[in-house]
């Protein structure tokens, strides 16, 4: 449920700001609504997704190597213990205490 409550958050914030915008677009002047600027911002917004997009792929690769890295423990852990299984078998047939 409180994913869904985070969701609709988003959604809500994402909707309301799309509101404020077309509210704020015909106050501004418009030295602020020329082609330029709006071309300015748009180079400004790609920038930014793509150094998101670099960030979030960094952080995807590091979670990717601690979980495989806790994996390959837990695999060397097991041999180990299947080792000293066969070993306490081996010695309880031989009868060593």
């Amino acid at each position: 449920m409180a994913d869904f409550l985070k969701a609709a958050l988003v959604l809500f914030t994402l909707l309301a700001s799309s509101v404020l915008g077309l509210v704020v677009n015909p106050l501004l002047s418009e030295r602020h609504r020329s082609r330029e600027v709006i071309d300015f911002v748009q180079l400004v917004i790609a920038m930014l997704v793509t150094f998101a997009g670099l960030v979030l792929g960094l952080l995807t690769s590091s979670a990717k190597a601690s979980f495989d890295q806790i994996g390959n423990d837990l695999t060397g852990l097991s041999i180990e213990l299947g080792f000293q299984a066969q070993t306490l078998e081996i010695f309880e047939f031989l009868g060593i205490q």
